[in-house]
């Protein structure tokens, strides 16, 4: 990611659930008070995801991943979709039977467009199944 931010912790901890249980502060010498994160490993459900920011990668493996790098995709298998939804503030406006194909629609209720724009992140993709049946959201985390 460019950066780790608060805000980006924020909607990984906050939004989704995940917990901080390593942080590493940029560069790994610096005073972890005052240093910016240069990455965090995230666990929940017996699950971990690492974000590193890219100026700590480009100190980790110089030249690898030249700049500018905009940003990433992380696809994450995940017990049930449908709670992730509900934890980003949507709801099931569509028929019920949990396809997504077929008519299927979730959206944002009660505020939560207005709650992700002030937490910095967006909607990209409410609910699709993709071709080759896995049910899918998409969402532009904060600062990656």
């Amino acid at each position: 990611v460019k950066s780790v931010t608060p805000a980006l912790l924020s909607f990984w901890e906050g939004r989704l659930g995940w917990k901080a249980v390593v942080s590493v502060p940029h560069p790994p010498t610096a005073d972890a008070a005052t240093a910016p994160i240069g990455f965090v490993i995230l666990a929940r459900d017996g699950a971990q995801v690492m974000l590193q920011s890219m100026p700590a990668l480009e100190l980790d493996l110089p030249g690898v991943f030249p700049a500018p790098t905009t940003g990433a995709a992380v696809y994450m298998k995940v017990r049930c979709i449908d709670d992730v939804r509900r934890r980003l503030g949507l709801q099931r406006v569509g028929s019920d039977d949990g396809d997504d194909s077929d008519g299927d629609a979730w959206a944002f209720v009660d505020g939560g467009a207005a709650a992700a724009e002030a937490e910095g992140w967006s909607l990209a993709v409410p609910a699709r199944r993709t071709f080759y049946g896995a049910r899918e959201t998409w969402v532009r985390a904060p600062c990656g």
